[in-house]
């Protein structure tokens, strides 16, 4: 698969402040790419070197194909950015707002398609300065969707808004997705990440200290699973043992029933046919029982010292 972004050994320094320090990652293709880390970790920096906006200190860094230094001109019109914060003409009506961005291009998406990927499409005719706020977000990442770019740049794109506001800017970068577009964000939020990410690198003090998918970085630092159900009766321990059980908690719930719970690394199919079909615990409700593992929120924990509302 290509990649549409190549970050090679980046360092960014000021006078004698390092603020990247030797950092290299790609995002290919068809990926959602995911910046998280406590403020300060550099992650800005990185984007805004990206795009050309700021120049490296030493390593290179490539966007399709071109470096983004030295090609910043001929990059322009392949990718976007949007910002957490700008400023939208307020006496304009929305559809007429996406216009003027789109006359700014050569090629540039249908103005009412872009409007349905956002949801606005029932608000083209409203002045900008009558849209909530989360409504503003949402044109803010339309008039970057205008000039149908390659890759886009999201810089905590739901901050601060509510979970419907939300949804619509993941059903966005999942539509890039569909496109076969790139984006990269940084984001805060755990779930964001974890729903939308392909790949996630982790940045502390200008390092990336972790990178992968979201569940390998789960399993890697959280391997253990734990297996909840409840039962009217358990078996004794020595019985879970022969199951090759080894680690097993059995406490009394508030119904009189008991709460088994078995630790495991990790939760497999086959541990759970074999509890299944042992016929230890009589009438069981299966579908009832759930498996809980580590959080990404526990692995940036782990691994910062922080939890992103600390981190903000």
């Amino acid at each position: 698969m290509k990649n549409s972004i190549v970050v090679e050994e980046f360092v960014k320094k000021y006078d004698d402040k390092v603020v990247v320090d030797h950092v290299s990652f790609s995002v290919a293709q068809n990926e959602v790419f995911g910046l998280l880390g406590p403020n300060g970790a550099g992650k800005t920096t990185i984007l805004e070197s990206i795009i050309g906006l700021r120049s490296p200190t030493s390593g290179e860094i490539h966007m399709v194909n071109k470096n983004s230094a030295t090609s910043r001109s001929k990059l322009l019109g392949k990718i976007a950015l949007q910002p957490q914060e700008a400023n939208l003409y307020p006496n304009l009506r929305v559809r007429e707002m996406l216009e003027l961005f789109a006359s700014l291009y050569e090629k540039s998406r249908p103005v009412f398609e872009v409007l349905e990927v956002v949801g606005l499409a029932d608000k083209h005719n409203v002045m900008v300065k009558k849209l909530t706020d989360g409504q503003k977000r949402r044109l803010l990442i339309a008039v970057s969707l205008v000039s149908d770019p390659e890759v886009l740049f999201l810089d905590e794109p739901t901050s601060s808004l509510d979970p419907h506001a939300r949804r619509y800017i993941w059903e966005v970068i999942k539509d890039m997705k569909r496109r076969g577009r790139s984006v990269l964000l940084t984001t805060h939020s755990m779930e964001e990440a974890e729903s939308l990410c392909d790949q996630i690198a982790i940045l502390d003090h200008g390092k990336i200290i972790a990178q992968g998918t979201p569940q390998e970085l789960i399993y890697r630092y959280f391997p253990k699973q734990q297996l909840i159900f409840e039962v009217e009766s358990a078996p004794t321990e020595e019985q879970f043992y022969e199951l090759g059980v080894n680690e097993l908690r059995i406490s009394e719930t508030t119904g009189g029933k008991k709460e088994v719970c078995i630790t495991a690394t990790p939760v497999t199919h086959r541990l759970l046919d074999s509890l299944i079909s042992s016929n230890l615990f009589g009438p069981v409700e299966w579908e009832k029982i759930r498996i809980e593992s580590g959080t990404l929120e526990d692995v940036f924990i782990e691994l910062t010292g922080k939890t992103m509302k600390e981190s903000v």
